[in-house]
């Protein structure tokens, strides 16, 4: 950094060199003595921090009485080594026969961000902009410096602010721009006189650029927010002046260049003193030099600026532009105006429509439970994949009846004698009708498995859904509460500062705040990054594309009804292993049709050539005489050992599929009753948390800072009243979370 221009004041966090007092106990010794490390450690506190020994009453204000060593005795670490500690014999030994007593460098503070550790190196800028010094040191550490594996770089401050105040400007500068387009249009029903007036902007914009230049000042935040009011007043002198055209055209003067010369005239003086006001109203700021003033001066620059190049324009540009348009106007043959009204709507059109889209693009929605549901059914694609398999096994049915090929020969030569003859056959083999049944039945019965498998898949997502739904708006009440605590303790340790700085309290007493203000800060580290695992996996299952976000109306699930354990059979997990059996049977029964014969019918058409006797007539048969004949056989299976093995492997199938049936069963109907007594006992924990733990912890935390503020309690004993009050609520929240797991259980158990 220091060899960066314009860094400045180059400082980097102090993580070590904080001297520490380590007494080290000697057990050994201390057993010699009849001494314990807490009598011990009570002596070292009252000398050196201080023991409450009593209170003293001053009408009705009440102070504790603090008794410890005078400042002479404890100002360095022989005053510790020294110290007396009284034995039960009731002899004094000094500390340092029992403990050694030193002095070690411990860490000064060790600062965390988004639960890492982190080192801040800081530096201010002067004579150059923030960007381009960031820029400048960014390049020459990629060049020269290779960070460890787990350490990474970022640049907050300013520039973390430069950057995303340009995004936002990236995207409030157009709308801005689109915005003045669209008033202007509406203003004069006119795209033509709203581009004429639109074209302020432009030139407004270069006078702003030329006195940012001029005056040697970088683009920043503020200047662009002056660009943004440049534009707004820069417009407006536009909009006075062809108003009063406008209104000369409908008093009757038709000469265009008598209207400009006339209109003109009119509005010099409000066009003057509009910009006049404007730039000796912000006149000040760009000249001023004290704090704040590195803000206000771009943005005053930039209006001033423009402002003198913007009324140029209005006084000299736009009328040479109006009769430029008014000519083109006049040749022209007019809009009708149905055409204006149609180039209205779909100007509107396109404001609405980006209106919508900024909304939709920059924003989270919010959605409730059942939409979330239905939602992430919808866009499942484990969902998908069963219906599409199930639409799959449903075409697979039509193959039940699976009739092999027809067999078709053909014969020629010396069949029946000397003569050649023809002999042409066709011939089908098909199973028993009852073959092909118990087929379609297992085909089915296989659907019907796939539907209930479907069935389990969305009510698993159902409940995944709502455990997501239920501790995403938990951890959202969890946040709160550690963020008033926070704050809280936040404040409370400005003021233990201001009183250690002020001698009234010890080093002792202000660590002690700071660390639970660290603890605190720690616990919402945690807290957010399970907040945004649990937001990314609630959008993961919802699958939509945009960011969700539950709807804030209670963290507290609500039972539908308790299920009966005697429907445990209605679940989907139950009715697809019951549908497993029928699988199984319907298995057996097909390999056991393939031990049944099959049938083939035939027809053969041949001819018979040559002489025949026929009933003692000899008689001659050509080829063109044929003779037809049918052909029915029977295909028995004689060897069906192998079709005995599938049939004995099927029933052992069918054996474990109904243990497995038998244990699903048993263990559903156990946890439904594990939770029905669950659900009982967090019934009582909510209540009694709802009815007396959380009106106890608000009463405590609200009256022991009255207590403190009255000094009427020492600052441990508000700390430990605080702490009492936190944990309460934080014990409630983890019984609404058993609470919200066992009613989603139970709803899922009761709505099948």
């Amino acid at each position: 950094m220091n060899r960066v221009e314009g860094a400045k004041d180059v400082y980097v966090e102090n993580i070590t060199g904080l001297p520490q007092i380590i007494v080290d106990y000697n057990r050994e010794a201390l057993k010699q003595f009849g001494l314990n490390i807490s009598e011990v450690n009570n002596t070292v506190q009252a000398a050196f921090a201080g023991a409450v020994t009593g209170q003293v009453f001053e009408n009705e204000r009440r102070f504790d009485l603090v008794v410890r060593l005078e400042n002479d005795q404890r100002r360095d670490i022989n005053d510790v080594r020294n110290l007396l500690i009284h034995t039960p014999t009731g002899m004094q030994i000094p500390l340092q026969q029992v403990a050694d007593v030193g002095i070690k460098i411990g860490p000064n503070q060790i600062q965390r961000e988004n639960a890492q550790r982190r080192i801040g190196v800081g530096f201010n800028v002067r004579g150059r902009d923030v960007e381009s010094v960031v820029k400048e040191l960014q390049e020459k550490i990629s060049g020269t410096i290779k960070l460890p594996a787990g350490y990474y770089i970022t640049y907050g401050g300013q520039f973390e602010n430069l950057t995303a105040a340009k995004k936002r400007l990236s995207i409030a500068v157009p709308v801005s721009l689109l915005l003045i387009l669209i008033m202007l249009h509406f203003a004069f029903n006119s795209l033509r006189q709203g581009l004429l007036v639109y074209s302020a902007i432009p030139l407004s914009a270069i006078g702003g650029v030329f006195a940012l230049v001029s005056r040697g000042m970088p683009f920043s935040i503020s200047a662009g927010i002056g660009f943004i009011a440049l534009f707004g007043v820069a417009v407006l002198n536009g909009i006075v002046l062809i108003t009063e055209f406008n209104q000369l055209k409908q008093a009757g003067v038709t000469d265009v260049r008598e209207r400009i010369i006339k209109g003109t005239r009119i509005r010099l003086r409000p066009v003057l003193m509009t910009a006049a006001v404007a730039s000796l109203g912000f006149l000040p700021m760009a000249l001023s030099n004290g704090a704040g003033a590195e803000v206000q001066r771009p943005l005053a620059t930039v209006v001033i600026g423009g402002l003198f190049t913007a009324t140029l324009l209005t006084l000299f540009v736009l009328p040479v532009l109006y009769m430029w348009f008014e000519k083109e106007t006049v040749i022209k043959k007019p809009k009708s105006k149905m055409r204006i009204n149609k180039k209205r709507k779909k100007i509107l059109r396109i404001f609405f429509l980006l209106i919508i889209i900024s909304n939709t693009s920059f924003s989270q929605t919010s959605i409730d439970l059942q939409d979330a549901i239905d939602t992430a059914l919808a866009n499942n694609l484990n969902l998908q994949t069963i219906q599409l398999k199930i639409m799959a096994a449903k075409k697979m049915e039509g193959t039940a009846a699976d009739i092999p090929l027809a067999s078709l020969s053909a014969e020629y030569g010396n069949i029946n004698g000397a003569y050649a003859d023809t002999r042409i056959g066709l011939s089908q083999a098909f199973s028993f009708p009852v073959v092909y049944k118990r087929q379609k039945q297992l085909l089915e019965a296989q659907t019907a498995g796939l539907k209930y498998t479907e069935e389990d898949i969305r009510r698993q997502l159902k409940k995944e859904m709502a455990n997501l739904y239920y501790q995403l708006l938990l951890l959202g009440d969890k946040k709160q509460l550690l963020l008033q605590a926070d704050s809280l303790f936040q404040s409370f340790l400005k003021k233990q500062e201001q009183r250690f700085n002020a001698g009234d309290i010890n080093i002792l007493e202000k660590t002690a705040a700071e660390t639970q203000r660290m603890q605190i800060a720690a616990q919402l580290n945690v807290l957010n990054a399970d907040l945004s695992a649990l937001h990314a996996k609630f959008n993961f299952l919802l699958n939509n594309g945009n960011d969700y976000t539950p709807v804030k109306n209670g963290a507290k699930a609500m039972a539908d009804k308790l299920p009966d354990v005697s429907l445990i059979s209605e679940l989907p997990l139950i009715k697809e292993k019951m549908q497993q059996q029928q699988i199984a049977l319907r298995e057996i029964d097909v390999q056991k049709s393939k031990s049944l014969p099959q049938l083939s019918l035939g027809y053969v058409n041949q001819s018979i050539k040559g002489l025949h006797n026929i009933n003692g007539v000899e008689k001659f048969y050509s080829s063109g005489k044929r003779f037809s004949s049918i052909v029915v056989g029977v295909n028995v299976p004689l060897f069906n050992k192998a079709v005995k093995a599938r049939v004995a492997a099927g029933k052992y199938d069918y054996n474990a599929k109904q243990a497995e049936y038998s244990e699903v069963v048993r263990q559903q109907k156990t946890f439904l009753t594990q939770l029905l007594l669950q659900y009982k006992k967090n019934e009582q924990q909510i209540s009694y948390y709802e009815q007396h733990a959380l009106k106890q912890a608000r009463m405590l935390r609200e009256h022991s800072t009255l207590q403190l503020n009255s000094g009427a309690i020492s600052y441990i004993e508000w700390m430990m009243l605080v702490q009492q009050s936190i944990q309460l609520e934080a014990d409630y929240f983890n019984a609404l979370n058993d609470w919200n797991s066992t009613i989603i259980e139970l709803n899922d158990y009761s709505n099948q």
